[in-house]
C-alpha cells in the first residue's frame, strides 16, 4: 500500500479525556495557560490547514508567541497531545505503509475530518503539494479552533441571507446547515450534487431556487478559506498567480458558448461540472466560474450597460475588498 490511509490501516494513539491529558501537560511542566494555549492552536490549525508538519506549526506559535515555551517542551507537550480527540499528530510510519521514520518535527497535525473516508485524505495531501500557508495574527488564528467560524466576507453573508431569506430557514436550522456547507467547501472532497442531496434534501424544489444558491454558494466557496490551499482561498490563490504572471483570467471556448446558447447545456449544468473539478484545481475553479457568469452576463445583455461602482465601494467580485484593491485596478 503506497501513500493509502484510512481508519482501518491506520494505527491511531490512544485517545485520553481532558481528566486524563491534564496531569500528563502538568508533568512536563507547563503552566494550565500555557498548555491550553498549545492546543488551541493545534485544534486552530487542524482546522484552517488540514495537515501541518510540526516544524510549522512550532514556527508559527514561536512567532506569535515569544519565549513562551521551550522547543523542547514543546516536543514534549507533542508526545502528550498525540492522545487528543480535538486532532490528531501522527507520524508518517503510522499513517502509510511505505512512510519513512523521521524526527519528531516532521510529525503532522490532522484535521480528524481528513479521515472521513479512505480518499479524502489523500485529496487533501496532494492538493497541498507546492503552495505556501496563510497566516493570519494570532487573534484570528485562534479563531478556528472553532470548526464553524467563517470570517464575515460579502459571500458569506450573501449565503446566509439566501438561508434566511430566500429558503425562510429558522436561525438555528440556518445556522447548523451554512456550518456543514462551510465545513465541507473547507475539508471533505464531494461534488456539489452530492452535497446538495446531502445536506439539503427537498429545500431547492424550483429552478430558480437552484441557480441563485449555485451562484452564492460558487461565490462563498471561491472567498473561502481551503485546506487544500493551506488556509488562502481560491481567489486569493488567483492573485498569487497574478503576481507570478501566471495567467489569472480564462476564456470558455466556442464549442462550450454555443452549446450554452443552443440550449444543450444549461448554466445550471455546466456550473455544476465546473464545480466537480478536483480541489487540487480551486484556482482554476475559480477563473472557470468567472469565467461562465461572464457568459450569461453577456448573453442576458447586462454587460452593455456596466454598473459604476466607487473606488472605496466594495468590489462587485465578492472578494471582501475595495474596489480599487481588486477589479478596479
Amino acid at each position: 500500500m503506497s501513500k493509502e490511509a484510512g481508519r482501518g490501516k491506520t494505527a491511531f494513539p490512544e485517545r485520553y479525556g481532558k481528566r486524563e491529558l491534564s496531569p500528563l501537560y502538568r508533568e512536563i511542566p507547563l503552566k494550565d495557560t500555557a498548555y491550553r494555549l498549545l492546543r488551541k492552536y493545534c485544534t486552530a490549525m487542524a482546522h484552517l490547514y488540514g495537515i501541518i508538519p510540526l516544524k510549522k506549526a512550532w514556527e508559527i506559535i514561536e512567532a506569535q508567541n515569544p519565549k513562551l515555551i521551550s522547543e523542547e517542551q514543546f516536543r514534549a507537550f507533542a508526545e502528550v497531545a498525540r492522545h487528543e480527540e480535538e486532532f490528531f499528530i501522527l507520524k508518517d510510519s503510522e499513517l502509510f505503509e511505505d512512510g519513512k521514520r523521521t524526527t519528531w518535527l516532521n510529525w503532522k497535525i490532522y484535521d480528524p475530518i481528513l479521515f472521513y473516508d479512505d480518499q479524502t485524505l489523500l485529496h487533501a495531501l496532494k492538493a497541498q503539494e507546492g503552495k505556501e500557508y496563510y497566516i493570519p495574527h494570532k487573534d484570528e488564528l485562534l479563531q478556528y479552533s472553532d470548526s464553524g467560524y467563517v470570517e464575515e466576507t460579502p459571500a458569506a453573508v450573501k449565503l446566509w441571507e439566501f438561508l434566511t431569506d430566500v429558503l425562510k430557514l429558522e436561525e438555528e436550522q440556518a445556522s447548523v446547515l451554512f456550518t456543514n456547507l462551510l465545513v465541507h467547501t473547507r475539508c471533505l472532497y464531494v461534488g456539489i450534487d452530492e452535497m446538495v442531496d446531502t445536506l439539503m434534501p427537498g429545500l431547492l424544489d424550483t429552478e430558480k431556487k437552484m441557480q441563485i444558491f449555485l451562484k452564492v454558494f460558487h461565490n462563498f466557496a471561491n472567498n473561502s478559506r481551503m485546506q487544500g490551499n493551506r488556509g488562502f482561498t481560491p481567489m486569493e490563490m488567483v492573485e498569487q498567480n497574478k503576481a507570478k504572471g501566471i495567467p489569472t483570467e480564462l476564456t470558455l471556448g466556442p464549442g462550450i458558448r454555443k452549446m450554452l446558447e443552443d440550449g444543450s447545456v444549461t448554466p445550471k449544468e455546466m456550473r455544476q461540472m465546473i464545480m466537480e473539478l478536483p480541489e487540487e484545481q480551486e484556482d482554476v475553479k475559480a477563473l472557470l466560474l468567472l469565467a461562465l457568469d461572464k457568459v450569461i452576463r453577456e448573453k442576458n445583455g447586462a454587460l452593455e450597460q456596466p454598473r459604476k461602482v466607487g473606488r472605496n465601494a466594495p468590489c462587485p467580485c465578492g472578494s471582501g475588498k475595495k474596489y480599487k484593491r481588486c477589479c478596479g485596478r
